[in-house]
């Protein structure tokens, strides 16, 4: 008799199954890789700012009120800021900064795809293990059988008590064997939900 307990979550893991492409939203790692991407294409807009010209605009009002007539002065200043000095120098550090942002990016691209393989290759481990479950059942209704047939045949006395104890022998290791083969199932259950950035349920 199969144990119930280990089976009530026992469904074939295309019932599970996720576009793995859409799942890496759902990953950490893929967010913060964006996030990474994000930084350096920012850290690039800073460093061309530095190489921009500057402009400053500012006023000055003055009131005097002398002999009884007042007059308004108002002067308007305006400075432009050219960065001359460190201009090679500065453009030096955009250029290794749109570096740093490509690498970023390729890294992005590079891991993203690792997570989409790894997820994968978890269903496909999740996937093997259900198709075992199935083969440990089989192996369970043969062994099955075979005791009921060996329990008769030694009841009719054409089965000896050493073929009896063979067949119940093999008929509790076919049920241990389905026992580690659920289990198996339900770890790589977990894994895939795991890779896939979800909870297991």
């Amino acid at each position: 008799m199969i144990d119930t307990t280990l089976t009530d979550d026992i469904l074939e893991p295309s019932t599970y199954l996720v576009d793995h492409v859409s799942a890496l939203n759902n990953k950490v790692e893929a967010q913060l890789l964006d996030k990474n991407v994000e930084a350096n294409k920012l850290q690039t807009k800073l460093k061309k700012g530095a190489l921009m010209p500057t402009l400053s605009v500012g006023a000055v009002g003055l009131y005097q009120n002398l002999m009884g007539s007042g007059q308004a002065n108002v002067v308007g200043l305006a400075t432009l800021s050219v960065p001359i000095s460190g201009l090679w120098s500065d453009n030096h550090l955009v250029k290794h900064q749109k570096i740093a942002e490509q690498i970023a990016c390729q890294d992005r691209d590079d891991n993203r795809q690792q997570l989409i393989i790894q997820m994968q290759s978890s269903y496909n481990d999740f996937d093997n293990s259900y198709k075992q479950i199935l083969v440990a059942r089989k192996s369970i209704e043969q062994s099955t059988e075979n005791l009921r047939l060996n329990e008769d045949y030694y009841k009719a006395g054409t089965a000896t008590m050493s073929d009896l104890l063979d067949a119940q022998t093999s008929n509790q290791q076919s049920l241990d064997k389905y026992t580690e083969t659920v289990c198996n199932y339900l770890d790589c259950k977990t894994a895939y939900f795991i890779a896939t950035g979800r909870n297991s349920q």
